[in-house]
């Protein structure tokens, strides 16, 4: 049985860890931010792109991204603020994040490919994402268990603790992208069509990997401290 962790706690903590990740690592976080600002301006300038470059955009912003995610893990996970060693794992890190941003824009891009088809589908491949959530925590700290059996087994029952927690946790994204959306300044692929667009866009990227990074730390921490826990408890019995 599963042991109970507070989803309100949870969330509390997601938004304190991802406040520590720019202050932990500032030049990081800001030559972060002036590299996705860069790369985004040009490639974008200001005008709607097709989808399928914008997702390899989006692959771009998450490789200038990777270091800080690194960076923020090893952090908040092990303390370590000055630890930019890169190891096999490290590479992996590099490859999953980039599988797995691809892969969260595509099932949310997935009702306007299928039409209501698509709840179905979603709610799946959802299940699948929430599941491997674990994956890049365990693989920036370089845990020493396989990074999937890890998140799979830590995650077994707890797919509405995840949505609930993660939905939360990047809230102001979801919100922002609305903002975006509505004001026009990006088209309904996510491509922006203004200069100001341009710049909200990867704006939007930077704060977004703070927010994940953080969210993911959070549940990361509860999750394997709750696995503990239950193997303790296992092992008494």
């Amino acid at each position: 049985m599963n042991v109970k962790i507070s989803k309100g706690e949870t969330i509390k903590a997601a938004y304190r860890s991802a406040l520590q990740v720019p202050l932990s690592h500032p030049l990081l976080a800001v030559l972060t931010t002036v590299g996705l600002l860069m790369v985004t301006v040009v490639a974008t300038n200001g005008q709607s792109r097709p989808w399928f470059f914008m997702t390899l955009l989006m692959m771009v912003q998450t490789l200038v991204t990777v270091p800080l995610q690194v960076a923020g893990y090893r952090y908040l996970l092990k303390g370590s603020a000055n630890d930019h060693a890169w190891s096999h794992q490290t590479a992996v890190f590099c490859l999953f994040a980039v599988l797995s941003g691809t892969a969260f824009v595509f099932i949310l891009k997935l009702r306007l490919i299928l039409g209501p088809v698509a709840s179905v589908v979603q709610l799946a491949l959802y299940y699948v994402y929430y599941r491997l959530i674990l994956v890049l925590p365990a693989l920036a700290t370089d845990a020493g268990k396989s990074s999937i059996r890890l998140s799979w087994d830590a995650t077994t029952g707890r797919f509405w603790f995840l949505f609930v927690v993660m939905a939360a946790g990047t809230a102001p994204i979801l919100l922002a992208t609305v903002f975006m959306l509505m004001s026009g300044q990006v088209s309904v692929l996510g491509s922006p069509i203004t200069p100001i667009g341009s710049m909200l866009q990867a704006i939007t990227a930077i704060v977004s990997t703070f927010l994940v990074v953080g969210t993911n730390s959070a549940i990361y921490q509860r999750l394997l401290a709750a696995a503990y826990r239950t193997d303790d408890a296992q092992r008494m019995t």
